[in-house]
């Protein structure tokens, strides 16, 4: 008797065994960018080669929408069983995610499904793909689908008034899975009774965090700024050291995560150059356009899309723009900018047989045809010549008088 006893527990023991399903869990927070793709990656390839299910804890607000295409393209190609749970409200990027997961659950006290069209307006073609690949796979409708697609502001909850898509619609329409209260409850439905949490690794998550918009902004124009006064320091110091640092922190982060080539950051340094080329040329020209265009576009490449570029890049332009002109409204000159421009005059005093000097004289009142930034034109006694600003930038049509004049050269103040 005995023996059956511990024969049934054994047989038992197996069953519970064989049985019991063990999971790796990946926290899908934060932005997500392409930090992210990595992580689910390393997850899926995780699961894949323990036969191990693959958990998405989804926080996440939103973040690059080709991200998140990716990412959902891994999933649905996947041989893993994976299931998403959402504890949150998702919107775009991290509905497009969870609609990936061979099922979905989502919290019935916090979590609904959003608009996933929301931002998703020229990505039209990826998203109507991506559905359909979805309805396919997991035998959702498409009319449950197209409720996804509705436009902001349009109700389509039984339940709820004010949102789109609640738990229980969701679970109605057949999109999800199940509401639950917590993950626990998530893990007890799937009957997973061992989990092992993903670890980002620690270099994906220093990059993760080098490319997050809003810290690669912050870098981008901090670099900008230092670049900035480091021209109109003396010498070479502390704050050119802290632009080539900053700049080199943001393109190897941002090339590594979006996978992007080197030349893009070749391309933002021709810009530069340009732009500091132009700033010794009177008026603004071809040098000037072709380097702002070149710069631009080395940001935006460098993080993998416009729409992620675009922010970082317009906020470190403006700042940079005005710290520009804060310094040359202070007077400050730049060393750099001075050797690089020709300063050099022919006089007769030194040797040369002086030609075309101005028929203008100290004291002479006229106005800026173009911004000195210090050199520019100005109209002065019916005539447009060349001048240089002794005392910082003067804007267009502003007053000035001739306060010098050295061969050709015209030097004038406000």
């Amino acid at each position: 008797m005995k023996k059956l006893k511990y024969l049934i527990i054994i047989i038992l023991m197996m069953f519970i065994s064989v049985h019991a399903k063990e999971a790796v869990v990946i926290d899908i927070s934060g932005e997500i960018n392409e930090a992210t793709l990595m992580n689910t990656k390393r997850a899926l390839k995780c699961g894949s080669e323990n036969k191990k299910d693959v958990v998405f804890k989804i926080s996440s607000k939103g973040g690059s929408t080709k991200a998140a295409f990716d990412i959902a393209n891994l999933i649905l190609n996947s041989n893993s069983n994976t299931i998403a749970y959402c504890e949150e409200p998702t919107e775009a990027e991290s509905a497009i995610i969870a609609l990936s997961c061979d099922k979905i659950y989502l919290n019935q006290k916090h979590a609904v499904i959003g608009n996933i069209n929301k931002n998703l307006k020229d990505n039209s073609k990826n998203l109507n793909e991506f559905l359909s690949r979805v309805e396919k796979k997991k035998g959702i409708s498409k009319d449950a689908l197209d409720m996804l697609k509705k436009p902001i502001g349009k109700n389509i909850s039984k339940h709820n008034p004010e949102i789109l898509i609640s738990s229980n619609d969701a679970l109605d329409y057949g999109i999800s899975d199940g509401s639950v209260n917590d993950f626990k409850n998530v893990l007890e439905l799937e009957g997973i009774s061992s989990v092992e949490n993903y670890q980002e690794p620690q270099e994906i998550k220093l990059l993760n965090f080098i490319s997050n918009r809003y810290v690669s902004t912050a870098i981008l124009t901090i670099a900008l700024v230092a670049m900035i006064i480091e021209v109109f320091s003396p010498g070479f110091g502390f704050f050119g050291t802290l632009s080539i640092l900053l700049f080199i922190v943001f393109f190897v982060g941002n090339i590594i995560i979006t996978e992007s080539s080197v030349y893009v950051a070749l391309l933002f340094m021709v810009g530069i150059a340009l732009i500091l080329i132009e700033a010794v040329i009177p008026g603004f020209g071809i040098c000037g356009i072709m380097g702002i265009i070149l710069s631009v576009a080395g940001v935006i490449l460098a993080m993998g899309s416009f729409e992620r570029g675009l922010v970082p890049t317009a906020s470190a332009m403006i700042v940079g723009i005005f710290a520009t002109n804060i310094m040359i409204k202070r007077g400050m000159k730049s060393e750099f900018l001075e050797k690089i421009s020709l300063n050099d005059s022919l006089t007769s005093t030194k040797g040369y047989l002086s030609v075309d000097r101005p028929d203008v004289s100290v004291g002479d009142v006229g106005y800026t045809l173009t911004p000195l930034k210090p050199t520019g034109f100005i109209f002065i006694e019916g005539a447009k010549l060349e001048a240089i600003s002794e005392d910082g930038m003067i804007e267009h049509g502003e007053k000035i008088v001739v306060s010098k004049v050295d061969g050709s050269k015209v030097i004038v103040r406000r």
